[in-house]
């Protein structure tokens, strides 16, 4: 089943970056401190240091926030484990932690294996956690002496156990938002699906109609010949009524569209169940048959439109206007008063318009016409088919 809904997954995703972006800076900051009292700024090497650390770190929270993918995280991952490796040697003097004392890079190991476990690949948390655990275990041993085994041991195992507890619970939580993404997708289709129903319907009615008004008239006509004309007549009555009633019931069971009103009301069913802030406006109009390529073209582009406004227009209220009218054809209107964009330079995190939206529409013979501009809202325009 394709999945159509994705709103509940991303909005938990962009909570998740956002919020993982404020605790980076928050324990970057401290560690940063730490950093600053433990080793010597007349010293190069440590400076140099502290400022790729400091760096990574940065554009990490900036692709955390922005949505840039993991790249900077992945390269501030590996900043740290080298740090692991090397931040004893800028320390002024060993002896003066203590044996609770603990070289700066520390306060960022715990959040750091955590945010990879959450956001990078797999394979890649898979090998760095692991790494990270058994790294700090060695530094420590080899820098302090076995005198540290315990603590260190203590603090490899923490690492891992947090680490995999908060990834645990993310993945339990992405799994929910998952779940109800899949909810409201099938509840589209079931409505979809109950369109097609509903054509279907239309055409057995018609059905009926054709055998109370032709093929009940022939038998009356036959059921009264009395003449060879009037049997030749009826005969040729018959075999209309026989052949209009083949044609028809072929119609029928090879139907592959849904009524207008019916894909309507399917997609404003839908639209009502994303978000609390989509209004719906259906005005009285006309009937007509949608080809069910054409009605799932125009169901993914509108249901990709109200998803672009729900999650990235910070709209207080976004508009759904459908009508079919006439003429056959059918317009789809999605406006919000939300925070708007240049449309000759697409942000990134809207980039469905010209794939799901603009595209699709286009392959089913329609058009897609998006108006927007910073501060003033957007309106999407869905027509089809085109004059």
């Amino acid at each position: 089943m394709q999945q159509l809904a994705s709103i509940a997954s991303s909005q938990l995703e962009k909570q998740i970056r956002r919020i993982s972006a404020v605790v980076l800076a928050l324990v970057s900051a401290e560690t940063l401190i730490n950093a600053t009292l433990q080793v010597s700024l007349r010293d190069p090497v440590p400076v140099v240091q502290i400022g790729l650390f400091a760096l990574f770190v940065v554009m990490s929270i900036a692709g955390l926030w922005l949505n840039l993918g993991v790249t900077w995280l992945n390269l501030h991952s590996m900043s740290v484990f080298i740090l692991i490796w090397m931040a004893p040697m800028g320390v002024l003097d060993l002896q003066e932690l203590g044996p609770e004392g603990r070289p700066w890079i520390w306060w960022s190991i715990g959040l750091t294996v955590i945010l990879v476990g959450v956001f990078s690949s797999d394979l890649y948390a898979r090998l760095y956690l692991p790494a990270v655990s058994a790294s700090w275990l060695v530094v420590q041993i080899v820098t302090f002496g076995e005198d540290r085994l315990l603590q260190a041991s203590l603090d490899s195992a923490y690492f891992l156990i947090f680490a995999l507890a908060v990834i645990g619970l993310v993945g339990v939580v992405r799994q929910a938002a998952a779940r109800v993404d899949s909810a409201n997708t099938e509840a589209i289709q079931s409505a979809i699906a109950n369109a097609k129903v509903e054509a279907f319907e239309k055409e057995r009615q018609k059905i009926d109609a054709l055998v109370h008004d032709q093929v009940l008239h022939s038998l009356l006509v036959a059921a009264r010949a009395s003449s060879p004309s009037e049997e030749k007549s009826a005969q040729l009555s018959a075999e209309n009524a026989m052949r209009s009633l083949a044609l028809a019931s072929k119609n029928v069971t090879q139907t592959e569209f849904v009524t207008s009103s019916a894909l309507i009301s399917a997609i404003a069913f839908a639209a009502k169940s994303l978000d609390s802030r989509v209004q719906v406006d259906v005005p009285v109009d006309s009937t007509f048959n949608v080809p069910s390529e054409v009605a799932k073209g125009i169901t993914e582009a509108t249901i990709q439109a109200l998803d672009n406004a729900i999650q990235h227009s910070l709209a207080k209220e976004i508009t759904l206007h459908m009508l079919a009218d006439f003429n056959s054809q059918l317009t789809v209107i999605i406006e919000d008063d939300g925070l708007g964009f240049r449309v000759d330079r697409i942000p990134r995190d809207r980039i469905g318009i010209k794939t799901s939206i603009q595209f699709r529409l286009t392959s089913i013979g329609g058009a897609a016409e998006i108006t927007s501009k910073p501060g003033d809202g957007t309106l999407v325009k869905l027509v089809w088919p085109v004059d």
